[in-house]
């Protein structure tokens, strides 16, 4: 926080600003410190050393990536995305489910939507969870992941009604599906995953 005099100045001493002609001076508890900002292309992410609370732009826009913050560490590792949007990506449904789905992130926040049918599905696991938009981080040997919560998301075109889904690390299953139903998907959880390196699927 800063406070002006009428000429808009300033006057620094240790954590002392004096606004000139006051009686009284304002103290805080924080060192004024000059905040790093740096631009470049690309992710600064074990490349770009800087303290704590520096900002990073990417002029790329990679992967949709375009401001970063320093959140931890004092080295090059600790960046986080402060604003991004990898828009909607549409990404195939897996074990004989058909239709469209479409993933999007913004910020630490994952979006779904779309339509699938069931009628040849063969697994209740509609699709792969991508890295980069997984509900966690830990995954099993087998790469299948641990169930981490439920939500309920899907309808049934023909006959609606409201259906529980599983959203595992790796993948998200629809409980119960029945092969005569049409699902639609419409769901959003935070992340804790890293910004992807790459995007999946193709530009929606």
């Amino acid at each position: 926080m800063k406070e002006f005099n009428s000429s808009g100045e300033i006057i620094i001493q240790d954590s002392t600003i004096t606004q000139p002609g006051s009686p009284v001076n304002k103290s805080y508890v924080d060192n004024l410190l000059p905040i790093e900002s740096f631009v470049g292309t690309g992710s600064p992410e074990g490349k770009v050393v800087a303290p704590v609370g520096s900002i990073y732009v990417d002029s790329a826009s990679t992967n949709g990536a375009i401001r970063w913050v320093k959140t931890s560490a004092t080295g090059s590792t600790g960046w986080s995305v402060e604003h991004g949007d990898t828009g909607w990506r549409e990404v195939v449904p897996i074990n004989g489910w058909t239709g469209s789905i479409y993933i999007r992130r913004i910020n630490s926040t994952v979006y779904y939507r779309g339509k699938i049918d069931a009628k040849a599905a063969t697994n209740s696991t509609a699709w792969d969870i991508p890295l980069g938009f997984r509900i966690g981080n830990m995954l099993s040997t087998q790469g299948q992941g641990y169930e981490y919560g439920r939500a309920i998301v899907s309808t049934d075109e023909n006959e609606p009604k409201i259906r529980n889904v599983s959203f595992y690390f790796s993948r998200f299953s629809i409980n119960g599906y029945s092969t005569a139903h049409v699902y639609g998907i419409n769901v959003s959880y935070p992340t804790p995953n890293e910004w992807p390196s790459s995007l999946p699927g193709t530009p929606a």
